[in-house]
């Protein structure tokens, strides 16, 4: 039976750590997923990426990247290593059939941070960081969906 590809992943690209989000099955609702590392090659982090998203992958319509653009709305030099990493993406096997989208993405870790300071205020400056980056993902995720409607 073919599953419906209703839902949209999103990605929080990072140096060292990469943080995952989905919506849920109707595709209307930003959830975190994961934390992955980023690893020493773009293969690696490939493989990293798709042991969390390969059971969803038949439901995945498209892939959300957060682009890192400047407060001034420029490109740095993570926004460029984002456009490579979506460009290399685009080419992967796994995704052939997925759109790929690149969101602006100013200030979600920071709010990812604060969300987290809210919530778990006994949490340290180290567990939050490991939690961070799939919510990140998730507020990058909501936001897009909320600009298109969905």
């Amino acid at each position: 039976m073919q599953k419906n590809k209703n839902r949209i992943a999103a990605i929080d690209y990072g140096r060292k750590r990469i943080g995952l989000a989905i919506t849920d099955e109707s595709g209307k609702i930003a959830l975190p997923l994961k934390t992955v590392f980023a690893g020493k090659k773009i293969e690696e982090t490939f493989s990293n990426i798709f042991k969390t998203l390969n059971p969803y992958l038949l439901e995945i319509k498209e892939l959300v990247i957060g682009y890192p653009l400047l407060l001034s709305g420029e490109k740095g030099k993570l926004a460029k290593e984002v456009e490579i990493f979506k460009n290399s993406l685009s080419k992967n096997e796994n995704i052939k059939d997925i759109k790929i989208t690149l969101w602006d993405e100013r200030l979600t870790s920071s709010q990812a941070e604060n969300v987290l300071k809210e919530k778990n205020e006994n949490l340290s400056r180290k567990k939050r960081q490991k939690k961070v980056d799939p919510i990140a993902a998730c507020i990058i995720l909501q936001s897009y969906l909320n600009a298109k409607n969905i």
